[in-house]
C-alpha cells in the first residue's frame, strides 16, 4: 500500500469532530450548506423542492463523498475546511473511501425529516465519543428508518475509519475471500455488525502479511479487480414501459424503488407480456422506457427513450384483483438520466416489456456504463 494513501484521514476525523458542534445549531449549518449553492447541494431539498428545514450530519458528509469528480470534492474540501476552520490539510487522495449513489445520497426521507434526523445526530455524537451503549442503542433505531441500509455503515467508516467497515458493495464482495462471510441487509443492526467487526479484527491480529487494519481491507477492496456482481450470473436486461393509468409511473417507480405492471389476462397479448413479466428476477437489470417518432411529417423517425436504469432486487411477485393482475419487483435505481435513441430498429419496442437483444446493443451499452458507475461506488 502506498504511503500518500489515506491523507483524507485527518481532515474527515477532524471534521467530524466540528460537525459535532453544530448539533443543536442546525439552522447555521443549513445555511453554510446552501451556501454551496444548487450545483453542490441542490439535491437537498423536500418533496415540493423546497430547502430542507433540517439535515443530519451523515448527510452533510455524503456531500463530498457522492459519486462525482475529485476536483469537486477537493472544492467542498477547502469549502468546510475555510467555514468550519479545520487545521488538518486537505487531502491528495480519497483511497478506499466508499461513495453514495448519487440517487441516494440523503440519509432521511423526506416525508419523515422531523423525525429521521434527531437519531442521526444521536448516533452520529456517540460514535464520536465513543460512547459504546448509546452507539449501539442509536444504531438499532436508525436502521429501522427507512432510507436506511448499508449506507450508515458508510457514515460510520468516513468520521472514524479506524474503528468501524464500511459494508458497502466493494467490502461485501471483498471480505469473503478472507473468509468473513456478510450477513444479510435484513439483518442488520448493532449486534451483527459489532460480530463481523470482532471477526475482522481477529484477522488483523494474526499477523495477516496484507491485512493489517480495516483500512487495508477497505484499500484492498477498492484495488481489487474482481467484480462486484457474479460474472456467471446470466443477466437479462429488459426493456419495460412505465405508463399506465392514463399517466406517467416513472417518477414513482424510482422514489418508492419498484417496476410493477398491470395485465388483463382475458387478453392473449396480455398474458404473453405477462408470462414476460414473471421471468424478471434479481440481478436483472430493468430500463424504463418509452417509444414514438420524432422529426419532419415525410421523415419521422423512431426512437427510444431511456428513462431510468436499475437493478432488480427482488424477484416478481404476482397479485390479483378483480380488475387486473399485478406484476411489482424491487429495483434499485442507479440512473434517472433521460435519454433518446434514434434509429429504425426501436420501432419495434412499443410493448410494455421487451427483453433486450443485440438489436438495441447501444442501450444495453448505456446501461453498462451507468452499471459500472454503481459498482465503483456500492450497491446497498
Amino acid at each position: 500500500m502506498e504511503q500518500n494513501n489515506f491523507t483524507w484521514i485527518p481532515f474527515y476525523m477532524e471534521m467530524a469532530d466540528k460537525l459535532l458542534t453544530y448539533k443543536d445549531k442546525r439552522k447555521p449549518l443549513l445555511h453554510l450548506i446552501y451556501a454551496l449553492g444548487p450545483k453542490y447541494v441542490g439535491y437537498i431539498k423536500t418533496n415540493n423542492d423546497d430547502q430542507a428545514s433540517d439535515i443530519d450530519p451523515f448527510t452533510v458528509f455524503g456531500i463530498f463523498n457522492r459519486k462525482i469528480s475529485d476536483d469537486k470534492r477537493l472544492y467542498m474540501c477547502r469549502y468546510f475546511k475555510n467555514h468550519l476552520k479545520i487545521k488538518a490539510d486537505i487531502p491528495s487522495d480519497f483511497t478506499g473511501i466508499p461513495v453514495l449513489n448519487p440517487l441516494k445520497s440523503v440519509f432521511f426521507r423526506k416525508e419523515n425529516i422531523c423525525t429521521d434526523v434527531q437519531p442521526l445526530w444521536n448516533l452520529f455524537e456517540a460514535v464520536i465519543r465513543d460512547d459504546k451503549e448509546n452507539t449501539s442503542s442509536f444504531f438499532d433505531k436508525v436502521c429501522k428508518q427507512k432510507g436506511i441500509k448499508w449506507n450508515i455503515t458508510m457514515g460510520l467508516f468516513w468520521i472514524r475509519p479506524y474503528h468501524y467497515i464500511a459494508l458497502d458493495g466493494k467490502n461485501r464482495a471483498y471480505l469473503p475471500h478472507l473468509g468473513i462471510e456478510v450477513f444479510s441487509e435484513e439483518s442488520l443492526d448493532y449486534t451483527h455488525y459489532i460480530q463481523l467487526l470482532n471477526k475482522i479484527k481477529n484477522l488483523i491480529s494474526k499477523d495477516n502479511p496484507q491485512e493489517k487494519s480495516i483500512l487495508d481491507i477497505s484499500y484492498h477492496a477498492y484495488e481489487n479487480e474482481e467484480p462486484i456482481i457474479d460474472s456467471d450470473m446470466k443477466r437479462q436486461y429488459w426493456l419495460v414501459g412505465c405508463n399506465y393509468d392514463s399517466g406517467s409511473q416513472r417518477d414513482r417507480f424510482i422514489e418508492n424503488k419498484i417496476w410493477e405492471s398491470r395485465y388483463d389476462e382475458n387478453k392473449t397479448i396480455d398474458l404473453k407480456q405477462f408470462s414476460l413479466a414473471k421471468t424478471i428476477k434479481k440481478g436483472d437489470i430493468i430500463i424504463l422506457k418509452s417509444s414514438s417518432l420524432k422529426g419532419q411529417k415525410k421523415q419521422k423517425v423512431p426512437f427510444l427513450r431511456v428513462k431510468g436504469v436499475g437493478i432488480v432486487s427482488s424477484d416478481i411477485k404476482v397479485s390479483h384483483s378483480n380488475d387486473y393482475t399485478q406484476c411489482v419487483c424491487s429495483v434499485d435505481y442507479i440512473s434517472s438520466e433521460i435519454l433518446d435513441f434514434e434509429g429504425s430498429a426501436y420501432g419495434a419496442y412499443q410493448k410494455t416489456i421487451h427483453q433486450a437483444n443485440s438489436k438495441v446493443q447501444p442501450i444495453i451499452n448505456y446501461a453498462n456504463k451507468m452499471l459500472s458507475h454503481i459498482l465503483n461506488i456500492s450497491i446497498y
